[in-house]
């Protein structure tokens, strides 16, 4: 599918490009009301890690022409760490296809369309991020240039801290000491998107406990 992202609106338009693809779309809008989930299914990736096959419930995205990989890993992300994509309906293009139109998740706060990877997971855009009254908390961090870590970061809206320019940045297998030290928690030495998925849950529900 060829994917386009329309910033203003915070949306992705899925275009099918063949027959087989049409028949996708036409199942996903016959089975999945708007606003209802896509659950995301996993990824296949090349050797630089960039995703090649986004898998959701009932159909996949394969990525086309290179100038498309960008978007592809921008869905993945967004579905990988807020588990899914939102169906909004579908959209006619110019050529007369029928369209998948999905969003990343709603802003909890204003209730807005949300693309943004880092902030569907906590269901807050990043306009509310910066309105948010941050309240801090110790527990497991994730994403961007973390795999996995411990550090500070906003119960409410989820964003991190920033981190002193002055303090060190702990090498990879640090942070899972860390991890496993003040979480009990035990990071595995090779990280498949599984195991990182297990852990953030774990650690929510050890800051849950707490």
């Amino acid at each position: 599918m060829l994917v386009t992202r329309n910033e203003a609106q915070a949306t992705f338009t899925l275009i099918p490009q063949s027959a087989d693809e049409d028949r996708k779309v036409e199942r996903v809008l016959r089975s999945v009301a708007p606003k209802s989930r896509l659950t995301y299914g996993g990824r296949d990736s090349d050797a630089s890690g960039r995703s090649t096959r986004v898998t959701f419930s009932g159909f996949d995205i394969t990525v086309p022409p290179a100038e498309n990989e960008p978007f592809i890993d921008q869905i993945r992300n967004i579905a990988y760490f807020g588990a899914g994509l939102h169906l909004l309906g579908e959209t006619t293009t110019d050529n007369g296809r029928i369209a998948l139109l999905v969003t990343g998740g709603f802003c909890k706060v204003c209730g807005g369309n949300i693309i943004e990877w880092g902030r569907s997971e906590w269901a807050t855009c990043s306009a509310c991020v910066q309105k948010c009254q941050h309240q801090y908390e110790k527990g497991a961090v994730h994403g961007g240039n973390v795999d996995i870590g411990v550090g500070l970061f906003c119960g409410i809206c989820g964003v991190a801290k920033p981190r002193d320019p002055d303090e060190a940045v702990m090498m990879q297998a640090d942070r899972h000491q860390a991890v496993s030290d003040e979480l009990g928690i035990l990071v595995a030495t090779e990280l498949t998107e599984e195991v990182l998925l297990e852990a953030i849950a774990l650690a929510k529900e050890h800051a849950r406990a707490a």
